[in-house]
């Protein structure tokens, strides 16, 4: 399930450039302790490494700067996509945000004006654009100018894939059976992320999939590569789904 925040400042509000641990902080605490200690402890475990339901891209600002380590919010209408494969994380996500009507990142404050719910790609083959970078384990070393990047930044999603299936939907599949294809090397965006006092390389970029169904819908509602639930790997279907509002507080 994926759903679209419509979200609003009336004054100017700053917030931190690298802004996602603050903002996936504020969405775990929006869920039931209980389900996200679950999570944490193991409930999608797959070879001692645990695997979260959910993603979401980054903050989308109606007017906005930047200035030193900060962005700068004008006031707006600002949105957010937080998607999931878990219905009970849609569930309690749905709960909290409903009952906070408002998403907090740091110390600034977006209330809650509307919650759209878009519809599922349900089929073999998609082609889909970040909506926040990738970031694949594997090629952190590698130049995205490298004839082998392309190679390995597919073959490290794949596998990736191939382990959220397990974990998730206990799919066994291989990795020959999912294609993945860059659609435009020339349009590949490269960000420099901190990230826990990390340092990451994630990317921006154009992608053809072409799977089963099953596979698709983990691409598209848990995000590609890693530290989704941090808010990485996030893509949205071209063109975009359909959608209906669910609930409004529009004045």
């Amino acid at each position: 399930m994926r759903f679209k925040l419509k979200l609003t400042n009336e004054k100017e509000t700053r917030i931190k450039v690298d802004y996602w641990i603050e903002l996936a902080s504020s969405i775990n605490m929006l869920l039931d302790s209980e389900y996200l200690r679950s999570v944490e402890n193991g409930a999608y475990l797959l070879n001692r490494k645990i695997f979260k339901p959910w993603t979401f891209s980054r903050l989308f600002f109606e007017k906005y700067s930047f200035t030193n380590k900060e962005i700068r919010v004008l006031p707006g209408e600002n949105y957010l996509i937080v998607s999931t494969i878990d219905d009970n994380f849609a569930y309690f996500f749905l709960k909290g945000i409903l009952k906070e009507k408002c998403l907090k990142v740091g110390k600034a404050i977006f209330e809650l004006r509307s919650v759209s719910v878009l519809n599922q790609p349900q089929r073999k083959q998609i082609v889909c654009k970040t909506l926040s970078p990738i970031i694949i384990k594997e090629i952190q070393r590698i130049e995205d100018s490298c004839p082998e990047f392309a190679a390995s930044f597919v073959e490290g999603i794949k596998k990736n894939l191939v382990s959220k299936a397990k974990a998730f939907r206990n799919i066994n599949i291989l990795p020959e059976k999912i294609e993945i294809q860059i659609v435009n090397n020339e349009k590949i965006k490269r960000k420099t992320l901190h990230i826990k006092n990390e340092l990451y390389i994630g990317y921006e970029l154009l992608l053809k999939i072409k799977s089963l169904p099953e596979v698709i819908e983990i691409a598209y509602n848990c995000g590609l590569g890693v530290k989704n639930a941090l808010g990485f790997g996030c893509v949205e279907v071209i063109p975009p789904p359909s959608e209906r509002v669910l609930i409004s507080f529009e004045k």
